[in-house]
């Protein structure tokens, strides 16, 4: 993330922001070594992020996770977002009443997830 600033990023804010990127690396070198992680592994030689395009509408995205969990038949994305503890309660009592910037993670979210079982590469399989 590189937002533009007209002043240097806050020490409170930096801090957020290395917890929120912290907290998804955890969960990908888990889901990796669990053996269950399709997409790029961006805690080990991988550099980037799996991407997605749609040059029809000029789309592209980046999900946090792409992953198989065990007996599931198509992947599952994982976007990892950190925010306050009433907010996401909030979010739970009443999905139609968020705060903006939440309504387009939401948005983001449900774009990956159709983007990926688009895609040639999104996996289905067999589960015996």
């Amino acid at each position: 993330m590189n937002p533009a600033q007209e002043s240097p990023i806050k020490p409170w804010l930096r801090g957020w922001f290395d917890i929120g990127s912290n907290l998804e690396h955890d969960w990908v070198r888990r889901l990796a070594k669990y053996g269950v992680l399709l997409s790029a592994d961006v805690t080990g030689e991988d550099e980037h992020q799996t991407g997605l395009t749609d040059p029809e509408v000029w789309l592209t995205g980046a999900p946090d996770v792409i992953m198989l969990p065990p007996f599931w038949k198509k992947s599952h994305i994982v976007e990892v977002k950190t925010t306050e503890h009433e907010k996401v309660m909030k979010m739970i009592a009443d999905p139609n009443d968020t705060p903006y910037s939440h309504q387009k993670y939401l948005r983001q979210c449900k774009l990956y997830i159709s983007e990926a079982n688009a895609q040639e590469w999104s996996p289905t399989v067999v589960v015996c």
